[in-house]
């Protein structure tokens, strides 16, 4: 624990406080050993990406390759981040008097990064301060964060690692944490966690992912699809089902099973007790929508076919206790046995340019809901589908924002029928009762489609966040012939205090 006049007792994350705030406002200078030669040479940061990036191990242990990155402060303690993508200390006459100031006036942190893992542990120059790991293994993830990693058992992290920062090490393994604000959904009561947590122990081979949140983001392996959004049954393309049991609590592990080939398999679970004034329901009265719950079970395979190309294939589970699709029936006796979904998805990651990334995904599912309640699914379920596509572009004005164009269609019925069955007079002649069988096509007449916009960016030491989005929808759940398209804009603004 540290004792601190203003803040009081508490415990000192020593890894987070000894490592760079932000890997993209360093300034970078490489040093190697060649035939005995050493030399340093002030390196631009999409140099320092791809080589740690691309490069082999063993090249950079015989070459003793580590790097001295700098952060530079005003007189104000704001990180002076390079003009733009590329630049060093040396050729960013922008930034050079105010690095001078701060060099002046000792207004600088250095950080001795051993890329070779054989200098870890070691003194650098055989003298001073030690090379650590912790330091090399936070630049190895920030190099990967931005591209399709080819990591595959670290398929689907782009935008965890961007969003988290590190904690440490356990059992061997890298050790990062992020926590988010909880957005309540509309319809329901905001729950007993304000706060969504997540959790990732990262490994040479496997990596561990748990908390409670976004279980679809971290159980899916699409590095393109980050958001909640992007998952949500009425408004995203990418595997829907695993949308539906989102929010609670989940856990994820993924291993390499050979060379470009990994394993995943993991469970997400949500609870959710609607809120009835938002229904014009009576409150206090129990009904078959009270609560939405729903679990999901997923495994998935993730293959590198190429360094800039990787497709995964999944398989997910998933059972609502009293919904189908996410559809809930007031009357307790309609559904109250749920429903049973199973899915296959299809996508994968191309990285097009090193800092543009297309994702696409597609989902095919069926759906089935037994006998024992009044309304069921037809013989063979009913057929549902959805799709998402997007692409993604980082470094757009500066190294901590991103643009991203997506195109999606949720999901929606294909085929398949319902049916509801009661209880009524079958003979008016006799008064006998017996049970009648209603039923009507599930599929939907509409194909929804939508398409939409998203910039954001970091401002330096992630003091704030801006993002701004245009969306447009046709064919949704609003649209009339009249008016078939919708349009939304809008933005966020979050400070950090």
């Amino acid at each position: 624990g540290v004792a601190d006049p203003v803040y009081g007792m508490g415990a000192l994350n020593i890894t987070a406080a000894n490592s760079p705030l932000d890997y993209n406002s360093l300034f970078y200078q490489t040093t190697q050993t060649v035939s005995g030669t050493t030399s340093s040479t002030w390196t631009p940061i999409a140099m320092v990406k791809a080589t740690v990036k691309g490069g082999a191990q063993t090249t950079f242990n015989s070459t003793n390759l580590f790097v001295s990155a700098f952060e530079y402060f005003d007189a104000n303690a704001n990180l002076i981040t390079p003009s733009g993508t590329g630049v060093s200390k040396d050729t960013d006459t922008a930034k050079k008097t105010a690095i001078d100031t701060a060099t002046l006036n000792k207004r600088y942190r250095d950080f001795q990064i051993p890329v070779a893992s054989t200098l870890v542990g070691q003194r650098v120059g055989g003298q001073g301060q030690y090379f650590e790991d912790y330091l090399a293994s936070g630049l190895t993830a920030w190099a990967k964060s931005s591209f399709a990693n080819t990591s595959v058992h670290n398929a689907g992290m782009t935008g965890f690692m961007q969003t988290s920062v590190p904690a440490g090490q356990m059992m061997g393994m890298d050790v990062r944490l992020k926590m988010t604000d909880a957005t309540p959904t509309y319809g329901y009561r905001q729950g007993n966690m304000p706060i969504r947590t997540e959790m990732a122990l990262i490994g040479h081979n496997s990596t561990v992912r748990l908390g409670f949140g976004s279980g679809a983001a971290a159980l899916d392996s699409s590095n393109g699809f980050d958001s909640a959004k992007d998952y949500d049954v009425t408004r995203g393309g990418a595997n829907p089902l695993l949308g539906l049991a989102s929010g609670g609590g989940f856990v994820d592990y993924r291993t390499q099973l050979m060379n470009g080939v990994a394993l995943n398999v993991g469970i997400t679970q949500r609870r959710d007790v609607r809120d009835p004034n938002a229904f014009g329901m009576t409150s206090g009265v129990a009904s078959g929508a009270s609560a939405y719950e729903a679990n999901a079970e997923h495994i998935g395979a993730d293959i590198s076919v190429h360094r800039n190309l990787m497709v995964h294939t999944a398989l997910t589970v998933l059972r609502e206790n009293t919904g189908l699709l996410g559809v809930q029936s007031l009357n307790q006796g309609d559904l109250r046995g749920g429903s049973t979904s199973k899915g296959v998805t299809l996508g994968f990651d191309w990285n097009v340019l090193p800092d543009v990334t297309l994702t696409a995904s597609g989902t095919l599912a069926n759906t089935r809901a037994a006998g024992g309640q009044s309304l069921i699914t037809g013989a063979g379920g009913i057929n549902s589908s959805a799709g998402e596509i997007a692409l993604s572009k980082f470094g757009l004005f500066s190294n901590t924002d991103r643009l991203r164009l997506t195109l999606n269609r949720p999901m929606q019925v294909d085929s398949g029928r319902i049916h509801y069955q009661t209880v009524a007079v079958v003979d008016r002649l006799t008064g006998d009762l017996g049970l009648i069988d209603q039923s009507t096509s599930a599929a939907t007449q509409k194909r929804p489609l939508s398409a939409e916009a998203l910039y954001g960016v970091t401002l330096p030491r992630q003091s704030a966040e801006i993002q701004m989005f245009v969306r447009a929808e046709a064919n949704d759940q609003q649209a009339t012939a009249l008016k078939p398209m919708n349009y939304t804009a809008g933005g966020r603004y979050r400070i950090a205090f």
